[in-house]
């Protein structure tokens, strides 16, 4: 169980994996929580480009997406760098993106445990 909450941005990193698309060690970006029924899931991208990130939203491109049960995700006691974008000036428009590091919280998953993918 999360015991650390996770916030968008932070990586959810693969301890184990039998998905082809996600290797042993792939770290993925957490972009938000998900309610399907009366469980609650980790929205994770793995295999992002850049995410784009704006006060406290994170939307990533890549793939799979993976829901992942947060009973799941285990917090660790690292920290990354990962690099994101927002529009500059709050301007979106071609050739407006500034990138920027932020450090963030990493947290370790057993992708072999039952998880939704889309």
């Amino acid at each position: 169980m999360v015991k650390k909450k996770l916030k968008p941005g932070d990586l959810v990193c693969a301890i184990k994996s039998n998905d082809p698309l996600i290797k042993k060690g792939t770290c993925g970006v957490f972009e938000k929580y998900r309610t399907e029924g009366n469980k609650k899931y980790a929205e994770v991208v793995f295999n992002f480009t850049p995410p784009f990130k704006e006060r406290k939203f994170v939307s990533a491109s890549g793939g799979p997406v993976v829901f992942i049960p947060l009973e799941n995700i285990k917090p660790t006691r690292k920290k990354d760098t990962v690099i994101f974008w927002k529009w500059k000036d709050n301007v979106p428009r071609a050739g407006r993106a500034e990138y920027f590091k932020r450090k963030v919280n990493i947290f370790e998953v057993d992708l072999t445990k039952k998880n939704i993918n889309f």
